[in-house]
Parts: structure tokens; sequence; C-alpha cells
């Protein structure tokens, strides 16, 4: 018995119906590829500005059991908010003092339509290490507010604020869009890191 052979019609519709399966799979395979280098992007974002917040809390907490003053300024680049925060501390080494200055500041990049954020750690008679060392990028904005016990918020730079709060919005996504952003939010209570004395 011989076997009927298959039409150009028949092998026109399987190979039709052939392409459309791989086409649906490689759109499944790449639509998973996005989402997983989009998650993987947020949490390596997320990670960064936590370790900067990290260590930003750590250098106020130097600066504030060592009688440092903390000062906040407030810029803008257009719509990106930014601020300089400078701590001045004074570290113990050898049984002499040491003053020093840290400052963290967020700069536009004008390439990347993002933030930049710096810290310099400046020492008397080591101005060859005084560079500003970038620590993360993808900022939207990057906001430092101190206030008083009430949350009110303080104007007088020469009153030492209680509290300072510090608001950071990071882009979310590839591309710098400001309706995708992630945002991270602390605030600092410097009397629980200032000397009993004080």
């Amino acid at each position: 018995m011989k076997r009927r052979a298959f039409s150009i019609l028949e092998l026109l519709a399987t190979l039709i119906m052939v392409a459309m399966i791989c086409a649906a799979v490689f759109g499944v395979l790449q639509h998973t590829t996005e989402q997983s280098q989009s998650i993987n992007r947020r949490m390596s974002r997320m990670a960064d500005i936590q370790y900067c917040l990290d260590r930003l809390m750590n250098d106020i907490v130097t600066g504030s059991q060592n009688g440092g003053k903390i000062t906040v300024q407030n810029h803008s680049y257009g719509w990106q908010d930014t601020c300089r925060i400078t701590i001045g501390a004074t570290k113990t080494g050898t049984g002499t003092l040491k003053r020093m200055s840290i400052d963290w500041v967020a700069v536009l990049r004008q390439e990347e339509e993002d933030l930049v954020l710096y810290r310099r750690e400046t020492r008397p008679g080591q101005t060859e290490n005084n560079l500003y060392i970038p620590l993360c990028e993808h900022l939207y904005s990057f906001q430092a507010e101190p206030l008083n016990p009430d949350n009110t918020l303080i104007d007088d730079p020469n009153i030492t604020p209680t509290l300072i709060n510090i608001e950071v919005k990071i882009y979310r996504a590839k591309l710098p869009d400001p309706e995708q952003l992630l945002r991270v939010n602390r605030t600092f209570c410097l009397k629980r890191f200032r000397r009993p004395d004080e």
C-alpha cells in the first residue's frame, strides 16, 4: 500500500505553524530575559544606594560623636534636586587629634541625564587624596533636610539640627524616565549618636 505524499499546501501550512510556534517561544524567552534584567537592575541599584546611605550614616555618626558640625546646602539642576552634605569630624589616632571633613554631593551627568553621588574625605596636609569618589549613579534626585524635633524644616544654617531626613530617587529603568523611579528615605536622629556630655 502506497503512502500519500504531502502536498505543497500541507508542507507550507506545517512550516507556517512551526514558525509561529518558534516565534511565540522566542517572544516568551525574550520577555523573560527582559524581566530578569529589569529585576537585576533594580536590585543592583537599590543595593548601591543602600550601601551609600549606610556609609553616609556612618559618617554622620562619626561626626556627631566627635563634636563635628553637619551642614546641608540644597541645589537643583533644572527639575533635578540635589544637595551637598558636609560633615566635620575629629578622628583620634596615636594620641593625636586629626580634623577632617567629609563631603557628599550629587552632580549632574549631562550625557546620561542623571545624577552621580560622590564622596570626598578631606584631611589637612593630604591634598593628593582629596578626590571626589563616585559611589552611585542613575540618581534622579538626592535631597537632605535638617529638621527640628517636631519634624519642621530648619532654615538657619547656624542651628544644629536634631534630625536629618535624606530622600533619594533613583531611575528604575535602563533609560532615564521620571515616571519610573525607586524611592529610598532615611531619617537620622543626631542626638542618638552624640556623646553624653554634649
